[in-house]
């Protein structure tokens, strides 16, 4: 079995260039860009999916009726149980 690699000019590059060092510099950040999205986004879809849920409540209790499960948007249409 041969050790070569497929581009021979990547076994020359044994020096540290401004590039590799951009790139050692720009990945943390990265990861903490994404890490903040997802602290900010997180909550936020939260506190939309709670508004949502004692929205549909207050909806039924305004039209006294039983209040849905899920009041997710994308779902079966809800039909009333049948007294």
């Amino acid at each position: 079995m041969s050790a070569a690699l497929a581009n021979p000019q990547l076994a020359a590059q044994k020096e540290f260039r401004f590039s590799q060092g951009k790139t050692i510099l720009v990945e943390p950040l990265l990861i903490l860009a994404g890490a903040a999205f997802w602290l900010f986004t997180l909550p936020f879809v939260a506190v939309s999916l709670v508004c949502v849920k004692v929205g549909d409540a207050l909806v039924a209790m305004e039209k006294r009726i039983e209040a849905r499960p899920n009041p997710l948007i994308l779902r079966r249409a809800w039909r009333p149980k049948a007294p």
